[in-house]
């Protein structure tokens, strides 16, 4: 049997904020959480967002995005990067947020015909750098940039962009859970699962990784076309 200070730890690690979860719909099963925490392209259904005390929407900047996303998925680590267009329902996928209307890149007739029987991976993998940029563009980077621009603003939803100078991603955590929670065990746990987040693959904001995506924005990679493309899209900030 649980003591009452064990019992008083658990039930506030079981109040532990949600981490990244890519989509969260307003029937989803929520624990009693204070905090949800969002990836630039995560969305969360208008109707769940009034279930937390607080959100924080990590942002980034657009080009880092489009480049960051051109050399990972030319690896084609994700299974869906090899899915043909029939063996994917693109009449749901992809999909807009529930706050913004769908683009019309993002229409299923639009992607079969950019795809053109192929896989995502088999497009981008035979592209240059500078053309799986404008790709991504037009596809998925772009599908998920309209998602984090769109992303609502409200007084409990607070937006950190993760290429402010000075931004660290444990340092962060770690004043945001002590502003939670007060207990050194129930926070020591809450600290941990978000270190696994930071040394994930997925997570590219790690300040050993923030050096290697300034280096890649850096160099000529970017392009004038690409800058042209994000503004005629409506991919720019302020759009």
């Amino acid at each position: 049997m649980l003591t009452e200070n064990a019992s008083r730890i658990v039930q506030r690690i079981q109040r532990r904020p949600i981490l990244f979860p890519e989509k969260l719909s307003a029937d989803a099963q929520v624990p009693a959480v204070q905090c949800l925490a969002l990836y630039p392209h995560s969305w969360i259904e208008a109707d769940a967002i009034a279930q937390f005390d607080r959100i924080v929407h990590f942002t980034r900047n657009p080009r880092e995005m489009a480049v960051s996303a051109a050399s990972y998925h030319r690896k084609g680590l994700e299974s869906w990067l090899h899915r043909k267009p029939e063996e994917t329902d693109w009449a749901r996928w992809p999909e807009a947020a529930p706050y913004r209307e769908r683009h019309d890149t993002e229409h299923p007739d639009f992607v079969k015909e950019v795809l053109a029987g192929r896989t995502y991976f088999e497009c981008i993998s035979s592209m240059s750098m500078s053309e799986a940029i404008e790709f991504e563009l037009r596809m998925s980077t772009g599908w998920n940039i309209r998602d984090m621009l769109a992303f609502p603003k409200l007084p409990h939803v607070r937006e950190v962009n993760v290429h402010e100078p000075g931004f660290h991603f444990m340092g962060f955590w770690e004043e945001a859970f002590s502003d939670l929670e007060t207990h050194p065990l129930a926070l020591r746990v809450m600290l941990r699962q978000v270190q696994r987040l930071d040394r994930s693959a997925a997570s590219s904001w790690a300040p050993r990784r923030q050096a290697h995506l300034s280096r890649v924005h850096s160099t000529d990679v970017w392009e004038p076309r690409h800058e042209r493309l994000l503004e005629t899209l409506g991919l720019h900030p302020g759009a």
